[in-house]
């Protein structure tokens, strides 16, 4: 198994910490398929993970956040939560197998992830987390539909890259 220091590839462009060159140097490795992506948590959809790969490689996709919504750039309104993360895919057509799934909602980022349906396959996916926690400690703050960043510092980014037919969960 080949290691690769992803850190070395960050680069920020649109993303909020080095993202975009991570994510960049993911699909230079395992290239795309259809080019679709989801990201969930993306406020006005500026500084964002799939703002790039929309860019520089016109991939398409959905973006969905709570507050905002701008359907130039298929960015909806919508409140996701691990009990409507499944019908909000299918409202948006989101294909059963599909390049990267991004979750960055501030809080409810885990639950949303477990709830998502084995039916989708994202290849890639690049969810919050908080690293000032040990890998070895298992913390998940407790689930709220209703819950929203409160300026504390719970989370940042970790990313996955699919390298079997099934995903672990």
């Amino acid at each position: 198994m080949t290691v690769i220091n992803l850190q070395s590839f960050e680069k920020k462009v649109f993303s909020q910490n080095g993202e975009d060159g991570v994510i960049e140097q993911i699909f230079a490795l395992i290239g795309f398929t259809n080019c679709f992506y989801v990201e969930i948590g993306v406020e006005d959809g500026r500084e964002c993970n799939t703002h790039y790969l929309r860019e520089v490689y016109e991939c398409h996709g959905i973006q969905l956040d709570r507050d905002y919504s701008n359907p130039e750039l298929h960015l909806y309104q919508e409140l996701i939560t691990a009990e409507n993360i499944n019908q909000v895919f299918i409202k948006y057509q989101v294909p059963h197998e599909f390049d990267l799934l991004s979750i960055d909602v501030d809080g409810n980022d885990f639950y949303l992830w477990f709830s998502l349906e084995k039916i989708y396959q994202p290849r890639v996916v690049v969810v919050e987390y908080n690293s000032s926690h040990s890998p070895k400690e298992d913390k998940v703050v407790p689930y709220s539909t209703q819950r929203c960043w409160d300026g504390t510092n719970w989370l940042f980014v970790t990313l996955y890259a699919k390298s079997t037919d099934k995903m672990p969960r």
